[in-house]
């Protein structure tokens, strides 16, 4: 019974979206155990296109991307991520997924109007500090699409009325 209550609330919240789609992205990284690996490295990278009015799924863009400064994932980045090393292997770097990643917005006619769609990402991680530090370390700019999302974490506070406590 709760779950008919919350889609009623969901389809009439939905309903008023200024954004015609949502892109669920949520990076893995190299990592270290115990330390902090310098620079850290996306391994993959993975984007679902939900209708902001259904929230059904409409695409999917999925690379891998093969690390150039720590080429040799850890035993501990395959346990967290479920990623091994065959996977990124052979793959292409974040320059050329970055670039494929616009060719998949513009297939998905994605670009040229506003507030078609807004990344939505569970925490300030991915965009925030994931992204910009990696293209900063390859010296690449970051796409200009990428300097705004949605924190999904913090609009559930904001919807429980909760405060995010450390």
């Amino acid at each position: 019974m709760p779950n008919l209550a919350f889609n009623a609330v969901r389809r009439s919240a939905l309903k008023s979206q200024k954004f015609k789609y949502f892109l669920v992205l949520d990076f893995e990284a190299t990592c270290e155990r115990n330390r902090k690996l310098r620079p850290a490295e996306i391994i993959e990278f993975p984007v679902v296109k939900l209708n902001s009015q259904t929230l059904l799924q409409e695409s999917v863009f999925h690379h891998y991307v093969q690390p150039v400064f720590h080429p040799e994932l850890t035993d501990f980045c395959t346990e967290l991520t479920g990623i091994i090393q065959d996977m990124v292997d052979n793959q292409p770097r974040l320059e050329e997924v970055l670039q494929l990643f616009d060719e998949w917005l513009v297939k998905e006619k994605l670009t040229g109007t506003e507030n078609t769609f807004s990344f939505v990402t569970c925490g300030d991680w991915d965009l925030r500090t994931m992204l910009p530090s990696q293209c900063r370390e390859l010296g690449i700019p970051v796409p200009h699409y990428f300097k705004q999302w949605i924190n999904i974490k913090q609009m559930m506070l904001v919807i429980l009325q909760l405060s995010f406590v450390n």
